[in-house]
């Protein structure tokens, strides 16, 4: 879980960003245009019809939000640890702010459960075990974060695990792996900013979905 203190210096780099237009706090962009990009991941999660997403470490929410405005079957709950980053867009959907690894929710409360470059804010064996709880037996989780290794990365209290481990971890807490990707990237906007490249530069795009085992729930 971040402390106050790193959250108020990742509020600070969401001031920059948003300010310069950029409301996806992600280091890659699978497409030209930030809705391009949400439309890629909203692809590759395959959501099915009518399914209740979490989505957690959401940042800005900007994601779900222009998913919202393609899949209007789709209903959202966004949570974050950071109030400022919940407050950015336009309230579209649930909120609730509370640490991603301990979400005040019953057990298979959602359908599909989506973490887009905020696992490593987290213990992941925590993280994805909670995943596995509020999602429901049938139920999506997707993932999208890096693989590689880069000594700067925890400068930004961001840490990484192998995809071996990951995998491991998440076959212990019930999912099953559909597929893992390394998408191609366009290159972010933030990548002209001075020293993005020695964070990020030595590291790929990963993208895993799983499904919950368990027996199937009709929506």
């Amino acid at each position: 879980m971040l402390s106050a203190s790193q959250v108020d210096v990742i509020n600070e780099s969401t001031k920059s960003l948003v300010e310069s237009g950029q409301f996806i706090l992600q280091a890659h962009r699978f497409g030209n245009t930030e809705v391009e990009h949400a439309k890629k991941l909203l692809h590759w999660a395959d959501i099915p019809p009518g399914a209740a997403v979490v989505d957690l470490g959401s940042g800005t929410g900007a994601v779900p939000y222009i998913w919202s405005k393609i899949r209007d079957d789709l209903s959202f709950c966004l949570v974050n640890l950071s109030e400022f980053q919940l407050g950015l867009l336009p309230k579209f959907c649930d909120q609730i702010c509370c640490d991603m690894e301990k979400v005040p929710v019953e057990d298979g409360t959602f359908d599909a459960a989506v973490c887009m470059f905020s696992i490593g804010h987290t213990d992941h064996a925590t993280a994805i075990a909670e995943m596995s709880r509020i999602v429901r037996p049938g139920g999506i989780v997707f993932v999208y974060d890096m693989v590689g290794k880069s000594p700067r990365l925890s400068e930004l209290f961001y840490s990484l695990i192998s995809r071996d481990k990951i995998e491991g971890l998440a076959a212990s807490c019930g999912l099953s792996l559909d597929f893992y990707m390394e998408p191609a990237d366009r290159g972010c906007p933030a990548s002209k900013m001075e020293g993005f490249d020695e964070v990020f530069g030595p590291l790929r795009p990963a993208i895993w979905r799983w499904v919950k085992r368990g027996e199937n729930v009709a929506f």
